[in-house]
């Protein structure tokens, strides 16, 4: 069975960081996919996710150009160190995934049963290990497979030896620490440069701020809300188009105005509850 007609696991099951990472990271569309050594259209719709298949070489570039692991950003860890670095190879056109075979038989697992795990014919699942170049694993098929045999998916493309997995992540966003993106800076050779933290927080809360969206959500107009938290009108439409310009202390005042956390409202939890 081709790629493209491959069956994909739920959504919920992972989480494309590649948007979250380059926000945190400062970085523009055409540096990110160069990194990747993809074309910027291409990357753009990886990051989008306008396709549904985004290739494991991807991933596996990625990975080694930051130092952050294939499950992070993947979504199946929080914990955003890779791990230590197996075998090296270039990544550029095919990933190695001779250990899937590798685990199977060495677990006594039939390829049936692999089969059965990945939703596809017994046939297709013994072509795709016997000629990869033909017919590569997807990154749905590694995901899958990491679990049933409890190892990292970067583990199963050879950028590790280390089989014992980072604990399980959520789907969801998770921003990088400090450290980390100290670290992964110095690494791309940017933390002699300092970056523009007006055009990386105007990046940021354009992008992950709910302010406009739960105002619609809920039936408000801009003035109900402008009311609501002491501004006038023309102060808080100005906050909708340019959201870093909202003050903390407002930010607050929004958040109690809907019941939700901060968090939430700001884009760093995908959870409403407050603590």
């Amino acid at each position: 069975m081709p790629r493209e007609t491959q069956k994909s696991i739920a959504a919920a099951d992972y989480y494309v960081r590649l948007k979250d990472v380059r926000i945190a990271l400062g970085l523009d569309i055409s540096r990110m996919a160069a990194l990747a050594g993809l074309p910027e259209v291409t990357y753009l719709n990886q990051e989008r996710q306008a396709v549904k298949r985004i290739p494991p070489e991807v991933f596996a570039n990625f990975s080694l150009a930051l130092g952050l692991s294939a499950d992070y950003l993947l979504g199946l860890t929080d914990v955003p160190d890779a791990y230590p670095y197996g075998i090296s190879q270039n990544f550029a056109d095919k990933v190695n995934t001779a250990r899937v075979k590798e685990l199977r038989e060495s677990t006594g697992t039939t390829g049936k049963a692999m089969a059965e795990e990945l939703d596809i014919s017994a046939g297709a699942y013994s072509t795709k290990e016997r000629h990869p170049e033909v017919l590569a694993f997807t990154i749905l098929d590694l995901i899958r497979i990491s679990n049933v045999f409890d190892v990292p998916v970067d583990y199963l493309i050879k950028l590790t030896d280390q089989r014992k997995r980072h604990a399980k992540g959520s789907p969801k966003k998770i921003p990088l620490g400090l450290g980390t993106i100290v670290r992964i800076k110095h690494r791309l050779g940017l933390a002699a440069s300092p970056a523009d933290l007006n055009d990386e927080l105007k990046s940021y809360c354009s992008s992950h701020y709910r302010v406009r969206t739960i105002r619609i959500d809920r039936g408000l107009k801009q003035s109900d809300v402008a009311a609501a938290i002491g501004v006038n009108l023309n102060t808080y439409s100005i906050w909708e188009r340019n959201y870093y310009r909202i003050p903390a202390f407002y930010l607050i005042k929004l958040a109690d105005l809907y019941d939700v956390s901060l968090d939430y409202l700001v884009g760093r939890s995908d959870d409403p509850c407050r603590g």
